[in-house]
């Protein structure tokens, strides 16, 4: 059982088994979170008295952290758009990891002297089949590649700024899901 602390007499208590752990938070006697409280941000003084931590305190302790998370959440929101499937010639396609390595293998095929048959189609994520000889298809690789680099870009782009914020609160409400590229379209061009 834990060992509740009552800080300053307030009927709010402290687990002091547990000391630096972040999962530490104030509790109510009957062990619920305090309301409007928000439990990381929360410092005990040695006089036993409660105060908020300052934002230099927040930002010594938690900035690091949430830079990295942040990014490895860019880095999953960058893997859901690239893995959703791209727009070629207004065709949708899919662009998961056997698709692309698909596309890559006839674009291999095609640039070390291979003729693809003068019957050839691909199979978009539409169902619909797409007729293709070596230089459309060319085409619709180098597409493909355009959009992955796209997607990369951004999400370099958005590590970038997160890791240049110098507060934790600003790294916490950056909005990484801005920006992205929804298509490519060789006669649009991409879509922000």
């Amino acid at each position: 059982m834990a060992t509740l602390f009552d800080i300053n007499s307030k009927n709010v208590y402290y687990n002091v088994d547990i000391p630096n752990d972040t999962t530490n938070m104030l509790v109510n006697p009957d062990l619920t979170p305090v309301a409007g409280l928000d439990a990381m941000f929360w410092a005990v003084n040695t006089d036993n008295t409660l105060r908020s931590m300052t934002t230099a305190e927040i930002d010594a302790v938690y900035l690091a952290s949430s830079i990295s998370n942040q990014c490895d959440a860019v880095t999953a929101y960058r893997d859901i758009i690239m893995y959703g499937g791209f727009i070629y010639n207004t065709v949708p396609y899919d662009s998961d990891a056997q698709s692309i390595a698909n596309i890559c293998g006839t674009q291999l095929f095609i640039a070390s002297g291979g003729t693809l048959p003068s019957n050839f189609v691909w199979r978009a994520s539409d169902n619909s089949y797409q007729a293709y000889n070596n230089s459309t298809f060319s085409g619709f690789y180098f597409g493909s590649v355009d959009w992955l680099l796209t997607v990369y870009s951004v999400s370099w782009t958005h590590k970038a700024n997160i890791a240049a914020l110098t507060h934790y609160a600003d790294v916490m409400s950056y909005d990484y899901k801005t920006g992205w590229p929804t298509g490519f379209s060789s006669s649009s061009g991409l879509t922000y």
